[in-house]
């Protein structure tokens, strides 16, 4: 005679499909897919809509199915020690870059510390701070949950995007993936755009979209192959559907044991220089988003290559000095041919570079 699985187990089980299939189950089709009498599937079903479990579970005819338009716990999961401790350095970082959506982030950080080991979650909760319940975060939290009903359902969402500029599109997405970026503290969510070129994707700030509508219209995933293979070349979020550029850096010996301890890009090369110091090699389909790291090393880094690049902190460098009145000095060497752009100019270009990076 077959043995009837543990209650829990079977709960865990039917959680996990119902969480996996939007369409939802006859009794019938659970019965035969689990091995148990519908009359036993029945109350499963009905503890699984009480606490602790809380799934929105509704009837439709025969159908048992989740309704999408509730939160939805996930079913539960078991850890090894290795693997909580990954989660914990990856929760204190969440911390730290949650932005507008920090209270949502500050209550998956207090569930993680309970079901944590006791010294891990006494450490973590003391890194989560009580943030302040604003207008706008409130409404960044409403904007996430329903992007993330369309991942998840695969279902396309109307996205109201502004620039920094100001200029408003309203893009229909089906989101595939959210990518979070250190600089900036920021969230982007990255998918296909009805109003973009068939395979080229798009990159929206979490800050910057105004108002998010779930849609009826469900979409097909892209391979996670073909997602990640759109970052490839990215120095963090920017894809391009031009081939990347070659970026050559010069650091000093001050700091090259730091730059070579440390994976920056999949792709990149570094070769020791006789003076301590190393150069840095990659390609990037990107260069300008790499502005705030080479910024942050200072004068211990040289921008060698690309032309445009190199000419943009040169133009930066002369702006600050201005800034901070220190008296000019003309380099020795300075790029062949290239004229010295006025005051005015100079300006205007820095803004321009300015809302390339922070204004997509």
């Amino acid at each position: 005679m077959k043995e009837t699985p543990p209650k829990w187990m079977r709960l865990v089980k039917l959680h996990r499909l119902f969480n996996s299939c939007s369409q939802g189950y006859r009794a019938a089709e659970l019965s035969r897919l689990l091995g148990l009498s519908e009359r036993s599937i029945e109350r499963d079903i009905a503890e699984l809509k009480d606490p602790p479990y809380d799934l929105p579970l509704q009837r439709d005819g025969w159908t048992w199915r989740l309704d999408r338009t509730q939160s939805i716990p996930l079913p539960p999961i078991t850890l090894t020690r290795e693997q909580a401790a990954a989660l914990f350095i990856g929760a204190r970082l969440l911390s730290q870059h949650s932005g507008r959506i920090g209270s949502l982030a500050e209550k998956a950080i207090g569930k993680l510390a309970q079901a944590l080991p006791v010294e891990m979650g006494i450490m973590l909760e003391q890194v989560t701070t009580s943030l302040p319940q604003t207008k706008e975060g409130l409404i960044a939290q409403e904007i996430f949950s329903i992007l993330v009903m369309g991942w998840i359902d695969r279902h396309k969402v109307i996205c109201v995007h502004q620039t920094l500029g100001g200029k408003v599109t309203h893009y229909h997405l089906a989101p595939y993936t959210f990518e979070p970026a250190a600089i900036g503290h920021a969230i982007y969510v990255r998918g296909q755009c009805d109003e973009d070129p068939p395979a080229q994707l798009r990159t929206l700030k979490l800050d910057r979209i105004r108002q998010a509508t779930l849609t009826e219209t469900q979409f097909e995933y892209i391979s996670p192959q073909q997602v990640n293979q759109s970052l490839a070349d990215a120095w963090r979020i920017w894809g391009s559907s031009e081939p990347p550029v070659e970026i050559r850096l010069r650091f000093s010996k001050h700091v090259s044991e730091r730059v070579k301890e440390t994976i920056w890009h999949l792709n990149q090369q570094i070769q020791d220089l006789a003076d301590g110091g190393c150069e840095w090699c990659a390609l990037v389909s990107e260069p300008k988003e790499m502005l705030p790291w080479i910024r942050g090393w200072g004068a211990e880094c040289e921008v060698i290559a690309p032309l445009e690049l190199r000419s943009s902190l040169i133009r930066e460098t002369r702006h600050l000095a201005r800034l901070y009145q220190l008296k000019a000095v003309e380099e020795k060497t300075t790029l062949p041919d290239q004229k010295v752009d006025a005051v005015e100019d100079e300006v205007t270009r820095l803004k321009k570079t300015f809302n390339d990076f922070f204004g997509g």
